[in-house]
């Protein structure tokens, strides 16, 4: 009894500190603490009564003193525990209302990505090929503008810098 007397309050403040965010559980604990503090002194007067006498002790036992101060500490403890119920259900919607906004953000966010990626894969091949239209065509060109160079009527020669000749075309080799 005396060991379990001394363990009570720390677990009061203990309450008080988790839920220190709550002013209506602070409320009741604030009125448990009083009642418990009731209850435990029925005991050491039932106690004491009992060390001086059993007529005493049955008197103090017969008052149901005890009893109503107890009942009154589960109707106290009962509110605790369902405003605690409450609050946890409100916080886990509350959570998974989250969870649930974080999914769809995270899944919208992935959605995104892969239509940016698939732009970007489009927009590359696009211009792969058209570069390789255009190297095409530029091959074609170059091959058509060295035939009209080769085979135009007159004859064609280059030089470079020192006098010596660099390329001539077939109607010039033809000639000389």
């Amino acid at each position: 009894y005396n060991r379990s007397k001394g363990e009570i309050h720390p677990h009061i403040k203990s309450l008080e500190r988790l839920t220190g965010d709550n002013a209506d559980q602070q409320e009741v604990l604030a009125q448990l603490a009083p009642q418990i503090d009731q209850l435990l002194l029925f005991p050491s007067s039932a106690i004491q009564a009992r060390n001086v006498g059993l007529v005493q002790a049955q008197q103090i036992n017969s008052t149901m003193e005890g009893k109503r101060a107890l009942d009154e500490i589960r109707t106290l403890i009962g509110n605790f525990q369902e405003r605690e119920n409450r609050l946890l259900r409100l916080r886990a919607d509350a959570n998974e209302s989250y969870i649930n906004a974080f999914t769809f953000n995270y899944i919208s966010l992935l959605l995104a990505i892969v239509v940016i990626l698939l732009f970007v894969f489009l927009a590359i091949n696009a211009n792969l090929r058209a570069r390789t239209e255009t190297e095409v065509k530029l091959t074609a060109a170059s091959a058509e503008l060295k035939d009209l160079y080769d085979n135009a009527p007159c004859g064609y020669h280059s030089l470079n810098a020192s006098g010596e000749f660099v390329n001539i075309n077939h109607t010039l080799l033809r000639w000389l």
